[in-house]
């Protein structure tokens, strides 16, 4: 019989390592994201630093995956295989803060639904920075309230070092360090004028850890589009106070929309606000939602620890915030969802309880058979989980993958490729040059003078020139969101159809066309 933590630890760490290796059978198609980290680690293997920085997408992923690409010599197993150790070691965390404050039940049970949460599993075979993001973040909460309940230099310094490296999969990384200064401000106010001192030491100590990875590149990023932002991608202040919509190149063949202030519409903030939070319920799964409010509004045996637990609400609370500002997005609030499992770890316990001590009628066999009640129960919560867990991603690509695997095997690779499907481009082994809602264009005119003209959309920074499109790939049903009159106006002495994909069953998309570029 299994008796010590450490060895049911291990059982839950095998049990997640089997189900996301029956998840590979779930994934259709590479993530719309994977081809650019794929092709920033390529950039970064061969020693091309410049180009491999020069995507307007943190590092920290591609590096990673450039490390274990020298074992498995293939790119996309060695992108899955980043992501699929973070997302089992992400279980570690979780269980050690769980065991920490509630003790080794609640842990058990936390770990338990944390290997099959269907978005921590997921996001474990998928080529996405999503599984080292979340698994440095779960890291960084973990050391930051030891450091906060330790009060200890060593552990602030380490949790501002390990925010700082999380930036460097995703920008929201920094997070943390924003709500740990705050937390260490505002708790102890009966002697604040005693420690305020130390307070700011602690404080100061944190951000000396974060500025060792965040500095370097927020200078890069400075040097580069010549504002002070955090990421290529986005500038807060942009963010922050609204702009108009502006298109500027940035040299790598991606032409990034700014995005308006959401606060700066009428209404817009404020329903952000309430479609983020009903974002957040959702993707909870409904078994472990209930179970979170149970857990929350019912503790006869598990005591509160209601230091702990404002600091995990204060971290939801300023994540969900700040993201309304910007987008809508599961990846972003997948992780909070992470950090809060304990609620619904809670909450099976005091069900499990419950069912011991008010079922009168059996009350005597019930509590011979604790220990069966509490996995027959767990078993039926983890099979209500199951269907999510394991439900098919990206089967609506699949139509993309097909485009692309024909134009590898009938037009060769190392083609240019315009079109807003990065799959399309990935697997015909071609350079993805973006087209939906990137490029100054809503002509078709336009479009094809783009396309014959070398230009910064279709810079390669391996030949250190400019190229032009030798292939277009346009869905029928969506291109008229970004050049209305193409369909239209194709001319067949400039662009030759080689190429139809019927629309497939499942896929969201329409037939897919591809065109050569005379």
């Amino acid at each position: 019989m299994i008796r010590s933590g450490k060895q049911k630890l291990l059982l839950i760490l095998c049990a997640a390592f089997i189900v996301r290796l029956f998840q590979l059978f779930t994934v259709f198609a590479i993530s719309g994201d994977g081809p650019v980290y794929i092709e920033m680690a390529r950039n970064f293997y061969v020693g091309n630093l410049k180009a491999g920085l020069a995507r307007d997408y943190p590092p920290l992923y591609p590096l990673l995956i450039t490390g274990v690409y020298s074992i498995t010599r293939d790119w996309v197993v060695a992108g899955w295989l980043v992501s699929f150790v973070c997302g089992i070691l992400t279980i570690l965390p979780i269980y050690y803060l769980a065991r920490d404050v509630f003790g080794e039940k609640v842990a058990e049970v936390t770990a338990v639904l944390s290997a099959f949460y269907p978005a921590l599993s997921q996001y474990s075979v998928v080529v996405l920075s999503q599984s080292v993001y979340v698994f440095l973040f779960m890291m960084t909460v973990w050391l930051g309230w030891k450091a906060i309940t330790n009060n200890s230099k060593r552990m602030y310094f380490l949790t501002g070092l390990l925010s700082g490296l999380n930036y460097l999969a995703r920008p929201e990384g920094l997070g943390i360090v924003i709500v740990m200064a705050l937390y260490t401000f505002s708790t102890g106010f009966s002697s604040f004028k005693n420690t305020y001192k130390k307070k700011i030491i602690l404080i100061t100590i944190m951000c000396m850890g974060v500025f060792i990875f965040v500095a370097p590149y927020v200078l890069y990023v400075k040097g580069e589009t010549g504002e002070w932002r955090l990421s290529k991608k986005k500038s807060i202040i942009t963010a922050i106070t609204g702009s108009e919509d502006v298109t500027t190149p940035d040299n790598t063949g991606s032409y990034y929309l700014r995005i308006p202030c959401y606060s700066k519409l009428e209404g817009g903030y404020i329903k952000m606000l309430i479609e983020m939070s009903i974002l957040f319920v959702r993707i909870y799964i409904p078994v472990l939602f209930l179970l979170m409010l149970f857990g929350l509004m019912s503790r006869k045996i598990i005591p509160w620890s209601l230091g702990y637990e404002i600091f995990i609400g204060i971290i939801i609370l300023f994540h969900i915030l700040v993201f309304s500002l910007f987008y809508l997005s599961e990846r972003q609030l997948m992780p909070l969802a992470a950090a809060s499992l304990f609620w619904a770890a809670i909450g099976f316990n005091e069900l499990h309880n419950l069912i011991i001590t008010k079922v009168v009628w059996a009350r005597e066999r019930v509590k011979k058979n604790q220990g069966k009640i509490f996995w027959i129960l767990l078993t039926a919560v983890i099979l209500t989980l199951l269907p999510y867990t394991f439900r098919p991603q990206d089967r609506d690509k699949i139509g993309q993958r097909k485009v692309g695997e024909w134009m590898k095997e009938n037009c060769g690779e190392n083609s240019y490729i315009l079109t807003d499907m990065s799959r399309a481009a990935f697997y015909a082994g071609g350079y993805f040059v973006p087209l939906q809602n990137r490029l100054n264009i809503d002509k078709y005119e336009d479009l094809i003078k783009f396309a014959k003209t070398p230009n910064e959309g279709s810079y390669n920074y391996n030949s250190g020139r400019s190229h032009s499109i030798d292939y277009i790939v346009i869905d029928k049903s969506r291109i008229a969101n970004c050049c209305p009159d193409f369909l239209d106006s194709v001319d067949s002495a400039i662009l030759e159809e080689i190429h139809v994909q019927p629309k497939l069953e499942h896929s969201t998309y329409g037939e897919i066309v591809v065109y050569k570029v005379k």
